[in-house]
């Protein structure tokens, strides 16, 4: 299990890292400081990101590529069912359920194709 939560450090770290480094290569000029309520908001909104994302990682370890890419694939029409709801963005138009469904499709049959 120690193994486990090693990889997944590495590999969370250098995600995270190169995301940060290149954000504040890009963006540094925009970056402000924000007022205490929502800078409390982002730290935990911070938070339980890296704890979901270290949890998905983990739980990859114990399934197939294919099933991997399934799952993965998932997540894209799970964002746009709950987002209304959970966060109050604007719900997917024709268009945004035409991509979704796509890159779903694509990922559906690559993994597929892969376990053939």
């Amino acid at each position: 299990m120690c193994r486990v939560i090693l990889v997944t450090g590495s590999v969370l770290f250098f995600m995270f890292g190169v995301g940060a480094v290149v954000m504040g290569l890009i963006f540094h000029q925009r970056f402000f400081l924000p007022d205490a309520t929502a800078l409390y908001f982002l730290i935990m909104c911070g938070l339980w990101g890296v704890a979901g994302q270290f949890l998905i990682t983990v739980g990859f370890r114990f399934i197939t590529a294919v099933e991997g890419s399934i799952i993965s694939s998932m997540r894209i029409f799970i964002a746009a069912m709950l987002g209304p709801f959970v966060v109050g963005e604007p719900s997917l138009d024709t268009a945004g359920w035409i991509g979704a469904s796509l890159l779903f499709a694509a990922n559906a049959v690559l993994a597929i194709r892969r376990s053939n």
